[in-house]
């Protein structure tokens, strides 16, 4: 008889357990020797039905959304979700007594959560969510573009841990929808709406300063990070009350340098502060977004262009002189029909008088010199030149005759390919420094054989060419090619996962190469 009254206690408690799990609480049991085993059994039980619930929710919408989540990230979300409804057990401990005279003893406890509680960490986060989304409204509207992506980006973060859609509104339309999407359109529509405008520009020492008015839709910005390609590394500037200043620095092709500022919106270092965004931005792979904009300075101001000549009579030995420029072609007229595409030529002019010398640099009319060479008797036999202004240049100046320094050396020329005549890209690997490397990545860029650049000025690095280069020395120290996340080493066949690691200790560049053909 006594057995019997056991079972019906148990099959009893059972279906309370059973209604109750059913109604305001998530339950679960424990039975064991001890009441703190029973306990540790009975909070698993109930951490289990919990964890059931979230996994379920997640799996949900992963479903109705084809988001890819994976199984790691959901569970990271269903220990954050249940440790932190855990700490809200309420137990209940029963003795139950068996056996002959009652002698064995054992407990069964029942732990219970309610299920309002659980619904309320997922209400507290979906309070985060829409709290950061009033910060970054804020934010914007004030001209703190910095603050406002950062609190849309965490906002944006955090939906993918909500196990449903959030609904809100954003300005400036306000109309209701999915946070997420709605997130999304707003940070693509900050970044399309930035725009900079160069208020002035001057050469300082080896740097060329360019001040910047940064405006969102025609309002100025007051914050504002941004990194960029300065000529020869990557560089940070930050936006304060509207105005940027960028420094660049190195030789320059043309005069137009065409600039991509990359606006930050991640601020990954001070995520740290806030465990539960960081938290989902490691597990899951958070869509990226198209954060630059395009930027047209005029940087004829830092390049000169200019040209001295050492003659022997008739005889004339021309000498470049540039200054932050990087030649890539030269095409010298020596004003009596003659033409030459040698960096150092010497022409012999075959009588007296006075000729009009051009020299064009990269087939760019903005690194040209143009000047009047005198040969002949009013010179004393010796050449004299005098700068001379383009014929489309309003006023003439009185020329200022320069006065030839005798030569003392022969200098030696070299031939440049014509830009119909463009280096093959085994030319390019074969390239034994930067500079050599430079020269003919630029030549086979012009002929549309190649796009060269840093790693941000490609969206899709999957099988583009990598060289490596010692910052100090200038030597290239490999090239590779870069797949599948690894970089093969093309001369010996070495793969990386990293080049940071691989190059520890020494300053390096990374120039990467896309080619066209």
């Amino acid at each position: 008889m006594q057995l019997k009254f056991i079972s019906v206690q148990i099959i009893l408690f059972i279906s309370v357990g059973l209604l109750a799990a059913s109604g305001l609480y998530y339950i679960g049991t424990g039975r064991a020797d001890s009441v703190e085993e029973a306990k540790k059994l009975a909070a698993a039980d109930l951490a289990g039905s919990i964890q059931s619930f979230v996994t379920t929710s997640f799996q949900q919408r992963t479903t109705e959304e084809n988001m890819n989540i994976s199984a790691e990230y959901v569970e990271s979300q269903i220990q954050t979700f249940s440790s932190i409804v855990l700490k809200n057990i309420q137990y209940d401990t029963e003795e139950i007594k068996e056996g002959l005279f009652h002698r064995k003893k054992s407990y069964l406890v029942t732990a219970r959560v309610l299920k309002r509680d659980v619904a309320r960490i997922f209400e507290e986060r979906k309070s985060t969510i829409r709290t950061m989304l009033k910060e970054a409204i804020r934010a914007e509207k004030s001209g703190n573009v910095s603050k406002a992506l950062k609190n849309y980006f965490r906002a944006f973060i955090l939906t993918f841990s909500y196990p449903d859609s959030i609904q809100t509104s954003l300005p400036p339309s306000w109309q209701s929808g999915n946070a997420r999407v709605l997130i999304t359109e707003k940070m693509n529509d900050i970044f399309k709406g930035l725009s900079a405008t160069v208020v002035k520009s001057f050469s300082d020492g080896d740097d060329f300063i360019v001040s910047l008015a940064v405006s969102l839709r025609d309002t100025p910005v007051s914050e504002l990070e941004f990194s960029y390609y300065n000529g020869s590394e990557e560089d940070w500037c930050d936006v304060t009350d509207g105005v940027a200043n960028l420094t660049l620095s190195g030789n320059f092709g043309a005069t137009h340098k065409i600039i991509r500022p990359f606006v930050e919106y991640e601020f990954k270092e001070e995520m740290e502060q806030i465990k539960e965004v960081r938290q989902v931005y490691d597990f899951l792979d958070i869509p990226t977004f198209d954060n630059s904009f395009r930027l047209d300075v005029d940087i004829s101001p830092f390049l000169i262009c200019d040209f001295e000549v050492e003659p022997e009579g008739r005889q004339v030995y021309f000498i470049p002189r540039t200054t932050h420029v990087s030649v890539n072609t030269i095409t010298w007229d020596f004003g009596d029909g003659s033409t030459s595409k040698m960096k150092n030529p010497v022409h012999t002019y075959e009588r007296d008088g006075k000729y009009r010398v051009k020299l064009l640099v990269n087939e760019d009319e903005g690194l040209s010199a143009v000047k009047t060479l005198v040969i002949g008797k009013e010179t004393d036999g010796k050449a004299s030149l005098s700068d001379v202004k383009e014929p489309e240049k309003a006023g003439e100046a009185m020329p200022q005759h320069i006065e030839a320094a005798p030569r003392t050396d022969k200098i030696g020329g070299f031939t440049l390919k014509a830009p119909g005549d463009p280096p093959s890209l085994s030319a390019l690997l074969k390239a034994a420094d930067f500079d050599d490397f430079l020269e003919l990545a630029k030549a086979l860029s012009r002929s549309s054989k190649i796009i060269f650049g840093g790693a941000n000025d490609f969206e899709n690095r999957e099988n583009l060419l990598c060289f490596v280069f010692d910052k100090e020395t200038g030597e290239k120290l490999a090239a590779y090619r870069f797949r599948d996340d690894r970089y093969e080493n093309l001369e010996n066949g070495e793969e990386l996962t990293s080049l940071k690691t691989r190059y520890s200790g020494i300053k390096v560049a990374a120039i990467w190469v896309e080619e066209l053909e």
